[in-house]
Parts: C-alpha cells; sequence; structure tokens
C-alpha cells in the first residue's frame, strides 16, 4: 500500500493535484519504485503527457498518464538532453498494463 511521502511542489495547482487514491493506484502498479531507474526511493509523479500536451486535458492525472519517479530521474525527464528520450520510456512503460 501506499505509504510513501510523496511530494508534488506544484500540488498548489489543482490542475495538476492527484487524488490519494490515483497515488496508491500509481505506486502499486510500478512496485513502489521508480520506472526509468528501478530506486525505491521515488518520491515523484510523473505525468507522461505534460506541459502542452496535457495542460487542458481533464483526465491528465489519470493513473495511466502517469508514472513514479525518482527525483533525479524527473529532473532528466524535463530538463537534461535525455528528455525526449525518457519520456518516450514513460509512454511505452505505460503501454505495458
Amino acid at each position: 500500500m501506499f505509504s510513501k511521502k510523496v511530494t508534488d511542489n506544484r500540488s498548489k495547482n489543482t490542475k495538476r493535484k492527484i487524488t490519494k487514491e490515483t497515488k496508491e493506484i500509481v505506486y502499486e502498479r510500478d512496485w513502489g519504485k521508480c520506472v526509468f531507474c528501478n530506486c525505491s526511493t521515488q518520491d515523484h509523479f510523473h505525468h507522461i503527457l505534460w506541459g502542452l500536451e496535457s495542460e487542458y486535458t481533464e483526465d491528465r492525472n489519470d493513473p495511466d498518464k502517469l508514472v513514479l519517479a525518482c527525483s533525479d530521474c524527473h529532473h532528466k525527464c524535463h530538463f537534461t538532453d535525455k528528455s525526449k528520450e525518457m519520456r518516450e520510456f514513460g509512454k511505452n512503460y505505460i503501454l505495458k498494463f
């Protein structure tokens, strides 16, 4: 069961707010580990579709559009030269389920 405190420093934005139930579903599906590096120190929920891709999508916080990520990998998803590659990996990961 979902027991770790998961942070989202943008949780004040209601469009990004993820419900506890959704967090539990994603946490259990991803075995409580970062889907990118498989470490157990995950503390972020990564939106597979982010920014303009999902800004106006009502179901952006659907479990099928989220994956668990550690802070390092979550940063890489958004701010490094591996961003595109990691976002594609996240999308392909969800397709397995």
